[in-house]
């Protein structure tokens, strides 16, 4: 097992040596992703435990709070939107959490 290790750090050595050189000669080694990725929008309740600190029972009842008061099936989402606006936080501050 122990003669591997020093095969894998030479090809991981060149492996590092090939990207340093397409870096400085102006190349990327993999295209670069010109569209920025979009947030997600829906909220769930392990969001609502890193925003709020409550427990996973007290953010799933808060979820399910949210919607009976929007009129939303068990099988519909709540969006980021619904939450901030029925806490009233904003967006920006949560979409930090996320």
């Amino acid at each position: 097992m122990s003669f591997r290790r020093p095969v894998f750090n030479l090809v991981l050595k060149i492996q590092i040596a090939s990207i340093t050189n397409l870096f400085t000669a102006g190349l990327t080694p993999m295209p670069v992703a010109t569209r920025k990725i979009p947030t997600r929008i829906v909220i769930y309740p392990k969001d609502v435990e890193n925003i709020t600190g409550r427990s996973s029972r007290t953010a799933r009842s808060i979820i399910d709070r949210i919607r009976k008061a929007l009129g939303k099936s068990k099988q519909q989402f709540v969006t980021v939107k619904e939450f901030c606006f029925f806490y009233g936080l904003e967006e920006d501050y949560v979409k930090d959490f996320l």
